[in-house]
């Protein structure tokens, strides 16, 4: 009697110690954004510089290509509320011309990188919940180094170019931690009190990338 009784509680322990375990790892398991990832990704922005000249904020923009290489940490609770802070590296081919002939003015804005950090905030869906939609905002700076000729005067400026850009993505968990992910969205570029000869906010920018989640 000893023995079956021994023998019972052995294995009732083990029982628990199994579903424990396999519940563990189940849970575990949907929490496919939790912690640190980095990726890289391609996409079109929109990119402006500008020249200040004669109190006008001279811009000249592009929908152009930028790589980025990413690097953020995610928290996913278990509401599956995913909260993050990212940080971003960009490549640009950011070089800009504007020629005006009428008044004898080229300007040529030099750049060649930029960096962003910021927020995103998104839910984890599907039935194993492996499938991202989330927002972002990110501030954006993008340095300018600029030449310009006016008739025979010629002279060089430097171009600090502040941005915050916003938008959605979607992320979709493949294998062995890696994911793709799209986003879209846009831009803003308070301007304060200078004036300016064109709109440059409210662009659509898109991306496509892929991401690591360690």
């Amino acid at each position: 009697m000893r023995h079956l009784i021994k023998a019972f509680t052995t294995t009732l322990a083990t029982k628990v110690l199994l579903t424990t375990t396999v519940l563990a790892d189940d849970h575990n398991s949907t929490k496919h954004f939790d912690g640190l990832y980095s990726g890289v990704e391609l996409g079109l922005q929109n990119i402006y510089g500008g020249a200040f000249i004669d109190n006008l904020d001279i811009l000249q923009r592009e929908t152009k290509f930028i790589g980025s290489i990413l690097l953020g940490w995610r928290h996913q609770l278990d509401s599956s509320l995913v909260f993050g802070l990212e940080g971003q590296l960009g490549l640009t081919d950011g070089d800009l011309t504007r020629n005006e002939r009428n008044k004898s003015l080229n300007i040529t804005y030099q750049n060649s990188s930029q960096l962003a950090a910021g927020l995103t905030i998104g839910y984890a869906l599907g039935t194993k919940k492996d499938w991202l939609l989330y927002s972002y905002v990110f501030a954006t700076r993008r340095d300018f180094d600029l030449s310009i000729n006016i008739g025979n005067s010629h002279f060089t400026q430097e171009d600090r170019m502040g941005i915050l850009r916003y938008g959605l993505g979607i992320e979709k968990q493949w294998q062995n931690g890696f994911g793709i992910k799209l986003t879209a969205g846009s831009n803003y570029t308070s301007f304060g009190d200078l004036t300016t000869n064109m709109d440059v906010n409210g662009k659509l920018e898109a991306a496509a990338g892929i991401v690591y989640q360690f």
